[in-house]
This record gives structure tokens, C-alpha cells and sequence, in this order.
């Protein structure tokens, strides 16, 4: 499933940063739940084009790797971040487990949808997170809008979520969820190992 979710991706990244991306006020607001301590090793998971890396590292003071199933996305990141000390990119797939490092953070944003294993994305985050580490899921669009938005996509690069209790419960065996909840405008799941 990845080679489905890569090509989608891959197809899209040339124009990927003027399709729309969510206002920073809005993500600042929903990142501002979590308590991000300077100096952490920050995983931006599902980064695509870098949306959020910069963000994570100038404003929450860590060392931000943003990782992508996606060549072209991550070709297009590396352009916009070429020479900014403290993030760094790479390509691969999460749920291989070739890809290894600890983190202190595991940001996925806007990328949940499409990790349509959610079993092996619960246990990855376990098997990449330090002792005491934390997680942030997080959506931009809410369910129903989600869904819209997704439609004709296919069940191999994007899955419809269930209610945010129903997604924070699949968590909740391996971490201790601190925070759930759900809008119109946003889906949001923060927990720690």
C-alpha cells in the first residue's frame, strides 16, 4: 500500500503548497495543547512538503526530522528548508521496520487518514517514542469534511475515521491518552508512553 500512497503523493507535490494549506493560527492553536520541551528530538510524521517542520523547530525549540512515504514531497522540502540548521528530512515509510530513532515527539499532521493499518501506525509510534515521549494526531478538517474531501480517493491511500473516542481508544493500549477531541474544524488525539 505504500507504492499507492507514494504515487498519490508524489503526483501532487509540485503544487502541493498552493493547494490550500491550513492558516498557522489555527495549527499554533491546536499544537499549543502540547507542552513541547526546548531541545527535544521532534518527529514531523506524514511532513509531505514541510508545512508544519519549520514551525515545529522555531517555535517549540527542537530538532525537527520530517519524514515522508513520498520522494517528490520530500524533494520539494528539502528546496524550502535547503540551509535551516535543526531540520532535516528524509524518505521512507514509518511502518517499515527498517526505519528506526527515538523520539521525544511524534507530530502526524494531516497524515492520519492515510496510515489505513491503524494497529501497526499505534504500535510504530510505541516502538519510536522515548520512554515518557508523547504523540500528537491531528486533523485540520473535521470528520464530515474529511470525508468530503477524500471521496474517490480509495481505500488504499486514505481510510474515513471513526469518531475521535472510537480513534483515541485504538491508542489508548499502549499510551496513556491526555487529551481528545473533535469539530467542525479539526480532529485532535495527544497521548504519552
Amino acid at each position: 500500500m505504500a507504492n499507492e500512497v507514494r504515487d498519490f503523493f508524489d503526483s501532487l507535490a509540485e503544487r502541493w503548497d498552493n493547494m490550500g494549506q491550513d492558516p498557522l493560527p489555527h495549527v499554533r492553536s491546536l499544537l499549543g495543547r502540547v507542552s513541547f520541551r526546548p531541545g527535544s528530538k521532534i518527529l514531523d510524521l506524514g511532513c509531505g512538503t514541510g508545512v508544519i517542520s519549520g514551525l515545529l523547530h522555531d517555535e517549540y525549540g527542537g530538532d525537527v526530522l520530517g519524514l515522508d512515504v513520498s520522494p517528490k514531497m520530500i524533494e520539494v522540502a528539502r528546496r524550502k528548508y535547503d540551509g535551516k540548521e535543526g531540520v532535516t528530512f528524509e524518505v521512507g515509510d514509518f511502518l517499515d521496520p527498517s526505519f528506526t530513532g527515538r523520539f521525544d515527539y511524534i507530530v502526524c499532521y494531516n497524515a492520519y487518514p492515510h496510515f489505513v493499518d491503524v494497529d501497526a501506525f499505534v504500535e510504530r509510534i510505541s516502538d519510536c517514542l522515548a520512554d515518557g515521549g508523547e504523540f500528537v494526531v491531528f486533523h485540520t478538517l473535521g470528520r464530515e469534511r474529511l470525508k468530503a474531501h477524500h471521496s474517490g480517493i480509495g481505500p488504499k491511500i486514505s481510510r474515513e475515521l471513526d469518531p475521535v473516542d472510537v480513534e483515541a481508544e485504538r491508542f489508548a493500549r499502549l499510551f496513556t491518552v491526555l487529551e481528545y477531541d473533535e469539530g467542525d474544524n479539526h480532529i485532535f488525539i495527544h497521548g504519552r508512553k
